[in-house]
């Protein structure tokens, strides 16, 4: 993972999280990471922010190991 967990982020990695986490909770399954990013656009009026947190992409931020789409 990449340095982007400085404390400083700690508030906006959690609330990214929780914001997330309610959007793959109201999916219909498959839910797949672009209907993820799309609704997270929708709901925050911006993109997910991975690389100013210091992620390279969105999956390396939220963990995902493997896509299926």
């Amino acid at each position: 993972m990449s340095s982007g967990n400085s404390d400083g982020k700690k508030p906006e990695l959690k609330h990214i999280a929780s914001v997330v986490r309610a959007l793959i909770n109201s999916c219909k399954p498959p839910c797949f990471l672009r209907d993820i990013l799309k609704d997270y656009l929708e709901v925050e009026g911006t993109p997910l922010p991975y690389r100013s947190l210091g992620y390279r992409t969105a999956q390396e931020l939220l963990g995902i190991e493997f896509l299926e789409e």
